[in-house]
């Protein structure tokens, strides 16, 4: 009932029009055809209004009959799913796009006319829909040429081992392409050519799931082939590396089997160490020490980022070894954190 109601309403103002379509200047005769969408105002000044105000009336009442007739085919357009014809491209409009600030601002063109002696004037609101097209297929394209500069742009960035940099470029670049899918529901209203319009929505569409894959590609974060040995007391301790791991899976990094698929190589070296053991109370209170040797690979830069050592101490009554495992416990996080501040530099 509603769009009934639209129509009648578009048919009703085309008809209040159509005795004035004859008052306006012969030259306006060209914007009201085929090539154009427009609205003509005429009408006699009874008010006595000046000239300018008058001229202004009428060229208002103009663009907002043709901001109504453009909305009636947004919504038209808005309900309709557009496939291409190889099946590759969905596009579903949204039903709230309204008459949009391009259009109001950088497409719709005003003339006025007025008689002083009969006191009869008239406005034409028109778009160029050539014109209009053009715009906003050179807006479709420059705003693929941003996302292609910013596909470069983090490529750079991966291969000098950035990836937070290269995913932050990435998501950038996301409202342009969601703003190209508003250029191709003008493009439909402004009848582009349908072969020509299915061929953009898929060059559009194309952007769109590279853009999606590669965020998708480097939003799992950063891949590490992790390279650990350690030891308590010459009995190898297995145990740290999952601790190491799960400090870094916290941060989102993947682990990879290989050094030749992953970001970093970290290789830690962990040993422990007696210190010594303080009487207390009945027993003794042992104290250990656990020392690792860290280095981080940068894979894809081909060179190494950082090495240091670090050490962490334990304390348990049951014994050296289990002041060990303490010690180890605490290395783990201070290793994880370490690793992340100088992967991530």
């Amino acid at each position: 009932m509603r769009r009934l109601g639209q129509i009648f309403l578009y048919a009703c103002i085309n008809l209040l029009a159509a005795p004035a379509q004859q008052q306006y200047p012969a030259e306006w005769g060209k914007y009201v055809t085929e090539g154009y969408l427009y609205d003509v105002q005429a009408g006699y000044n009874a008010e006595g209004k000046s000239e300018a105000r008058f001229k202004e009336y009428l060229a208002g009442v103009a663009r907002t009959n043709l901001a109504r007739q453009i909305e009636v085919r947004v919504e038209d357009v808005a309900k309709t799913d557009k496939f291409s014809s190889d099946g590759r491209t969905s596009i579903q409009y949204a039903a709230s796009t309204r008459f949009s600030t391009d259009v109001e601002l950088k497409l719709v063109r005003m003339q006025t006319f007025y008689d002083a002696h009969t006191g009869q004037g008239a406005a034409i609101a028109y778009i160029d829909k050539e014109e209009a097209r053009n715009y906003y297929e050179n807006e479709i394209l420059l705003l693929c040429r941003r996302f292609e500069s910013a596909m470069q742009l983090a490529d750079s960035y991966v291969s000098e081992g950035h990836k937070p940099e290269a995913r932050s470029e990435l998501e950038s670049v996301a409202p342009d392409m969601a703003a190209a899918d508003d250029c191709l529901l003008w493009l439909n209203i402004l009848g582009m050519q349908r072969n020509a319009l299915i061929s953009l929505q898929n060059y559009v569409t194309d952007k769109k799931q590279a853009l999606k894959n590669a965020i998708t590609g480097l939003t799992h974060g950063i891949t590490v082939y992790l390279a650990c040995t350690s030891d308590i007391f010459g009995s190898s301790y297995t145990a740290l590396q999952d601790k190491v791991k799960g400090v870094l899976s916290e941060s989102g990094c993947s682990f990879a089997a290989s050094p030749d698929s992953a970001d970093y190589v970290v290789t830690l070296r962990c040993s422990s160490r007696k210190y010594n053991a303080v009487p207390f109370g009945k027993g003794y209170s042992y104290v250990s020490y656990a020392d690792a040797s860290i280095s981080i690979e940068n894979t894809i830069a081909s060179r190494r980022i950082y090495e240091n050592a670090v050490s962490a101490k334990g304390v348990h009554m049951a014994g050296y070894a289990e002041a060990a495992r303490v010690a180890y416990d605490k290395i783990a996080r201070l290793l994880g954190e370490e690793i992340l501040k100088n992967m991530e530099r």
